[in-house]
């Protein structure tokens, strides 16, 4: 039999507050399951207890990296992986679930700019042009396609966990996370008075809810808010029990989230960092997400009571097997032909005021304050805009005269609230005085899954005139809005 080494270490039976841990080793054992037999030797990422080089390796594991470096130096899951891929430089390498938090306030496509013009991560992940990547999230995405890396954004492995059945004995749930355990430092301050506000709301609305908490320290920050009704797990079956006991779920917690809904529990997902962008395809199975920073409480409260009222029961199963699927299937087929890195990436510009030329490779970022809109409003760097038709281009700009030759334009979208049909569509098109270069019709269905990164490739001539990037949405879809935060331009 092969033979795998899989670099996070192995949960251990007792409870683990970082339940995501769990889920996503659960979701790892899933996918190399489905690639073929292999034994599989977990790997402490702490204490680098690496394998001879004399040992057999078939297969090498990055489980679930829980952070890109965006700064200039390595973290000690960075080091075990390069030292476990130096060890066994002959054996095929893959890293799946790999994802990055980032603060809701920043515009993803500065961060990821500024990401890739780190040294460091030049640096390193330029000796890893033969691993297979797929990402959690855009921002991931992001940052590896612009190494010039072979990554293919997809789910989160948490996702693939089995999801055992629980007896419903709470009609409302509440997963609490206490402001230090999460990763937007700087809004602490902040969100420790929206959040515990929030939550005595909350139980003042539903004063039987079942109040779950992850940490011992969310359990002292609820018992200073005056909540007694609660449960800190001590295993993770407890976990995923609690989780499952509960009709309906108000979460804070990301894995939470995941965990509810894969037992069917229509959720309610309160986003207080970028992490929750890894939980937008399940959107498209009843999954309502909030951004605590820009939805009142009062608009959160109405969104609890609706799906308190609606009562029904969601099933992800469809959306979970089919992102299973075609994980295993992009693995298998890395795992067959060596993975080759790109060209060399060209440079990356953020808002430039003119563009003379660019070179194959370049890339610039049109962020959305250069742009305009017919609907919405600017939100932190980003213009948010019900998914609604009104008769007319929603977004459009920047205006700007590009050089002639073949470019292609990528359409960074987000979505917040409740999606109601998933027909409703978006068309996105690249126009020159009027004239339509190239264009798409997409519906929502697959925007929120298979097609959130909105590509275009298109020929441009007439570097005389002003070029424009536009959204238009046609039909209406619930409560949902899109957030916009700009384009990304590559000349190929």
């Amino acid at each position: 039999m092969k033979k795998a080494f899989v670099l996070r270490e192995e949960p251990f039976d007792g409870y683990n507050w970082n339940v995501g841990d769990h889920l996503i080793h659960a979701g790892v054992d899933a996918i190399v399951d489905h690639l073929g037999q292999f034994t599989r030797t977990y790997i402490n990422r702490k204490r680098f207890g690496l394998p001879d080089p004399s040992e057999q390796a078939d297969l090498l594991v990055y489980a679930g990296m829980p952070q890109f470096a965006a700064t200039d130096c390595a973290s000690m899951d960075d080091q075990a992986w390069a030292m476990l891929t130096h060890r066994f430089p002959s054996t095929r390498a893959i890293n799946v679930g790999c994802g990055t938090g980032y603060a809701l306030h920043v515009n993803r496509l500065s961060i990821a700019a500024n990401m890739v013009s780190e040294y460091y991560n030049n640096w390193y992940y330029a000796a890893q042009s033969d691993v297979a990547y797929v990402t959690r999230d855009p921002l991931s995405w992001h940052f590896l396609d612009l190494l010039g890396l072979d990554a293919t954004l997809g789910l989160c492995p948490s996702h693939f966990a089995a999801a055992p059945p629980a007896n419903k004995k709470y009609r409302v749930g509440v997963s609490l996370a206490h402001p230090e355990t999460k990763f937007d430092q700087s809004q602490e301050s902040r969100l420790r008075f929206e959040l515990g506000e929030l939550y005595q709301s909350l139980l003042a609305r539903y004063p039987d809810a079942l109040v779950i908490c992850q940490e011992p320290i969310d359990v002292e920050w609820a018992k200073a808010l005056g909540i007694t009704n609660l449960v800190l797990p001590q295993t993770v079956a407890e976990f995923y029990e609690a989780c499952g006991s509960v009709e309906m779920l108000i979460s804070t917690r990301v894995h939470a989230t995941v965990c509810a809904v894969l037992r069917n529990v229509p959720t309610l997902h309160l986003a207080i960092d970028g992490r929750s962008d890894l939980l937008t395809p399940l959107m498209t199975c009843g999954l309502s997400k909030l951004n605590i920073f820009w939805h009142s409480q009062n608009e959160i409260l109405d969104a609890a009571q609706a799906l308190v009222e609606q009562g029904t029961r969601i099933d992800p199963s469809p959306i979970i097997d089919r992102f299973r699927s075609a994980t295993v299937d992009r693995l298998a087929t890395s795992l067959k032909h060596v993975a080759k890195r790109r060209s060399q990436p060209g440079s990356v510009i953020v808002n430039p005021g003119h563009v003379a030329r660019m070179a194959a490779g370049d890339v610039i970022f049109l962020t959305a304050e250069h742009f305009r809109a017919n609907a919405g409003s600017n939100r932190d760097e980003r213009i948010v805009f019900p998914f609604e038709g009104i008769g007319r281009h929603v977004v459009f700009g920047p205006y700007k005269r590009l050089p002639r030759g073949r470019y292609e334009v990528l359409f960074d979208l987000e979505y917040w609230g409740r999606a109601g049909s998933l027909d409703s569509e978006m068309t996105f098109d690249i126009a020159v005085s009027g004239d339509v270069l190239a264009a798409d019709r997409i519906r929502l269905s697959d925007l929120l899954t298979n097609r959130r990164m909105v590509r275009i490739e298109f020929d441009h001539e007439r570097d005389k005139h002003d070029v424009e990037f536009r959204i238009e949405a046609f039909g209406h879809s619930g409560q949902l809005n899109v957030a916009f935060s700009g384009v990304r331009l590559k000349a190929l």
